[in-house]
């Protein structure tokens, strides 16, 4: 049969070559699948970061919220949320460094035109720099994660000072508490 080299099933329209394309494209997934996850682990630290921050900040209500940390508020970015729980002491120096490097790590596959992993030579430099390295561990993903669940565990004992200081200030701040202890949850 002709047809049989081009056309998997004379009843469908679907190719070899569409087939080898969806097999290429699901390689490119499984790479992505540690992009999303590194993006997905570093936004919940980021909210982390937002509430712990916001727990330090006895003048909270929503619209101060939105003015510092949407739109190009100066707590918008990742970096500046860091910075900031690092002078607020929210962060120690040790976390401030591995949240630092995991926001390198996040930026390096947001920001890539290739398909990168966790196993290129950059992200491995990066991984390299994490207080939670171990160079008997392949896995770099779980050496990633493990300093993401360090960090999140340090700032949910920050949120929890910061709201016994704050009690009854600001419904947002318990709001918040109950999402980050949800997202522990997703996290753990």
């Amino acid at each position: 049969m002709a047809g049989e080299d081009k056309n998997v099933d004379e009843s469908t329209s679907v190719s070899r070559e569409d087939l080898q394309a969806l097999v290429e494209g699901t390689k490119v997934l499984l790479l992505d699948g540690e992009a999303s996850s590194a993006i997905r682990y570093t936004s919940l630290l980021e909210e982390h970061l937002r509430i712990a921050l916001c727990s330090k900040m006895p003048n909270m209500d929503r619209k101060m919220e939105g003015i510092l940390f949407e739109g190009y508020g100066p707590l918008s970015t990742l970096r500046s949320k860091i910075d900031i729980a690092l002078a607020l002491d929210v962060l120690t120096e040790a976390l401030h460094r591995d949240a630092q490097t995991v926001r390198k790590i996040r930026n390096k596959f947001a920001h890539s035109s290739k398909n990168l992993g966790l196993s290129s030579d950059t992200l491995v430099q990066l991984c390299r720099n994490l207080s939670t390295f171990d160079a008997g561990e392949k896995r770099l993903m779980k050496i990633f994660g493990a300093a993401i669940q360090k960090i999140t565990d340090h700032l949910a004992e920050q949120i929890e000072v910061g709201l016994k200081e704050a009690k009854g200030r600001s419904s947002i701040l318990a709001a918040a508490l109950k999402q980050a202890s949800a997202d522990k949850a997703v996290v753990g």
